[in-house]
């Protein structure tokens, strides 16, 4: 076993991705008998020790992995649903708007079980470090449609929340000090750059810097992830390089010790590590760098592979669940995608012909991309597909961005050092964005991932990878097999938005505030329909459309509220081609500012029916908000039920979007109500989700609720 710490750290990591997915008890009687089958083995055949060590160490994680979670998170997860009071020190914290702030606590509960726990209420004056006392019910995280709450916080640890408590008590205290200095530290430095670059600058530098988001606006962030360099934002390999590249640099040029110099390399990189927020991509970095330089003391070249292997075991030993991790599986997947694919096509291309340094960047761009492709549908709606291209052209420039951060950030921004480093940077922060304008804001730049068969696809991909692997038993043709199938993938992806639909879906979206739309789309157009609290279900819509890859919305009818519903949409829906504005003639909304984001406006009358045909269906809107669609030959009406209104007539499908009372003449075939309801009649569904579809085909009518993300 030339790579022994690859094989056991790979081996222990699919233990515990196996672990993740199935039940306890399968778990553990697969595991045991792995382990005593070839415990046995060792001692009789030792041929096939890789084969026999590897198996071995896949029980092992599996096990680890469900020990782990009946004997420490079902300890805490106990609690769930219960009035808690919970004390312990805060090791973040994220202000909001409205005096609101999430708190990350490190305590216990009740004084009695240890835990990190997550506390979203009223905003205080405190500091990383300081003691708090938190009373009130505690609760798992919800996974939503719009985020997966509890599968992010489980692989950070934290597996419990509260939500509004009944009181927050801050006092002063000294946890975490370092920390504390560094974050300090950190918002003294933002506050020299912002004398130097303006909001949209140093959105950027902080996001690529530090991995800090929080001032970007989210078109700017779509823009940039659609042009295949939002993995920037994501501090890990790339940063921890190009930082400790400088700083060895330059401290190869002093006259110290060797020690000296690798400990003063481990200290900065362990700094920064801090000041980006310790996700698991930048740790896993940092560990494979201090592998690398330790090598360089020994005289000894490290492997890319077994260091990953040992970041591995590490990353995971503290809390097995971070195996089901974003930022973690990609960055893993990332390091194989370079270290490994891109390698082995390269090699395998140059047999034949003789590949330049572009053609080389864009290989392993592109096998990045397709090693990441599986692990990004589990986690995103889309995935750039211009990637390659873009971090050729924009990958250079980021870098003169990271340099120049952190010079400015080593040197304590002091103004005659970061005046000129921070004009330079600013300069290529215009660069970024507009480059990244351009190429992100083509609609054909990324992919959608929210296409129903795209599940079946990837595991024929699988399959298909696992039959060449035991036929060729050849890494190289493995490797070929899996980029080959899953750009397979990519371009079928890309390909289905011109296959013509053959159903139009009625999507029913609701935030549970309330908030309510009606989207009825195909596979290339919308229409988009406010129900109530016009705009406030825009977070919703604009999420379920790029799931579907649909950038045209044909018609946005905001009949709702007719002053705030323009400004909402015009801010949150600027990405997508609005054809055609639909509001009430009784409207204040200004014409010009609707103009802006529309290429037509179109008035109607709310105390009348208006009809508005479509080329596959038709739509009436009546007084009180009440909404026909005919499709099909399929009737559908959507109505409030909190307005006694005489609606009368035979429908296939009835959505009460209040939830307060059933209407008395409808005849229908499915009543669906938003909200529980007592007198619903026996047909009917009460739906408290996020998400309803109704698919209408020309012979049939399916439906289908989702609850969360």
């Amino acid at each position: 076993m030339v790579r022994k710490m690859a094989y056991v750290g790979f081996s222990y990591l699919l233990g515990l991705l196996f672990a993740s997915f199935f039940f306890f008890k399968i778990n553990t009687v697969a595991a045991v008998l792995i382990l005593i089958v070839l415990i046995a083995a060792c001692f009789i055949d030792k041929k096939h020790l890789t084969v026999y060590v590897c198996c071995i160490c896949f029980g092992i994680g599996t096990i680890f992995y469900w020990t782990y979670e009946h004997q420490v998170y079902n300890n805490i997860i106990k609690y769930d649903g219960q009035v808690v009071t919970v004390n312990g020190v805060i090791t973040s914290f994220t202000l909001y708007s409205g005096d609101m702030c999430q708190y990350e606590i490190k305590g216990s509960i009740n004084n009695e079980t240890s835990a990190d726990i997550v506390c979203f209420g009223s905003s205080r004056l405190c500091s990383i470090g300081d003691n708090i006392a938190v009373t009130g019910k505690i609760k798992k995280p919800d996974n939503t449609f719009l985020f997966n709450s509890e599968s992010y916080y489980k692989g950070k640890g934290i597996y419990l929340e509260i939500s509004y408590p009944e009181s927050i008590y801050i006092t002063d205290g000294n946890a975490f000090p370092v920390k504390r200095q560094l974050i300090s530290y950190r918002e003294y430095i933002y506050d020299r750059m912002y004398d130097y670059l303006n909001v949209e600058q140093m959105a950027i530098v902080k996001a690529m810097l530090f991995g800090d988001k929080s001032s970007m606006e989210d078109t700017t962030k779509t823009l940039l992830y659609r042009a295949g360099i939002g993995h920037i934002m994501a501090v890990s390999g790339v940063h921890l390089t190009v930082i400790s590249s400088v700083i060895w640099f330059m401290l190869c040029q002093l006259p110290i010790n060797k020690y000296i110099r690798l400990f003063i390399l481990i200290a900065v990189t362990g700094m920064f590590v801090i000041l980006s927020g310790m996700s698991n991509s930048v740790i896993r970095a940092a560990i494979m760098l201090f592998i690398v330089y330790s090598g360089y003391l020994f005289n000894r070249r490290s492997d890319v592979m077994n260091s990953l292997g040992i970041a591995a075991i590490i990353l995971t030993a503290d809390c097995p669940f971070v195996v089901r991790d974003a930022s973690f599986l990609l960055s893993f997947a990332g390091v194989i995608g370079i270290s490994t694919v891109a390698p082995a096509i390269i090699s395998y291309l140059e047999e034949k012909i003789e590949l330049g340094k572009i053609a080389k960047s864009l290989i392993v761009s592109a096998s990045v991309s397709a090693t990441v492709f599986p692990i990004s549908f589990m986690f995103f709606d889309e995935v750039s597909v211009v990637s390659p291209v873009s971090n050729i052209l924009l990958m250079p420039v980021c870098t003169v961005i990271l340099i120049c951060g952190m010079l400015v950030t080593c040197t304590g921004g002091i103004g005659l050092i970061a005046f000129p480093i921070l004009k330079l940077c600013g300069i290529c922060c215009n660069i970024v964005t507009v480059i990244s304008t351009v190429i992100g804001g083509m609609n054909y730049a990324y992919i959608p991932l929210g296409y129903e068969f795209i599940n079946e696809m990837i595991l024929i991909a699988a399959a298909f990878i696992l039959l060449i692997t035991i036929i060729c038993r050849n890494s190289k043709a493995v490797i070929l097999s899996t980029v080959s199938a899953f750009s397979v993938c990519i371009a079928v992806i890309m390909c289905y938005r011109f296959v013509p639909a053959d159903n139009i879906t009625v999507a029913l979206l609701s935030n549970g505030k309330g908030a309510s739309s009606l989207v009825i789309h195909d596979n290339r157009s919308a229409s988009v329909i406010d129900l109530r609290k016009g705009g406030q279900a825009h977070e919703y819509i604009k999420k379920y459309l790029n799931q579907r890859g649909i950038f045209i919305i044909d018609m946005l009818v905001m009949g709702v509220d007719e002053i705030t519903s323009p400004v909402t949409y015009k801010n949150n829906l600027e990405l997508f081609d609005i054809r055609t504005a639909v509001i009430t003639t009784n409207g204040y909304a200004d014409e010009k500012y609707i103009s802006s984001f529309s290429d037509r406006i179109m008035y109607y009358d709310n105390t009348i029916d208006t009809v508005i045909e479509m080329p596959d269906y038709d739509i009436l809107l009546s007084e009180n908000n009440t909404v026909y669609v005919e499709l099909n030959n399929y009737k559908i009406i959507a109505y409030n039920g909190a307005t006694d209104i005489g609606i009368e007539g035979t429908y296939d499908i009835a959505i009460e979007y209040y939830g307060k009372k059933p209407a008395k003449y409808i005849n229908c075939d499915t009543f669906i109500y938003l909200d529980e309801n007592s007198q619903t009649p026996e047909n009917s569904i009460n739906y408290q989700g996020e998400l309803f579809k109704i698919k209408i085909y020309k012979d049939k009518i399916e439906t289908e609720a989702i609850n969360n993300g």
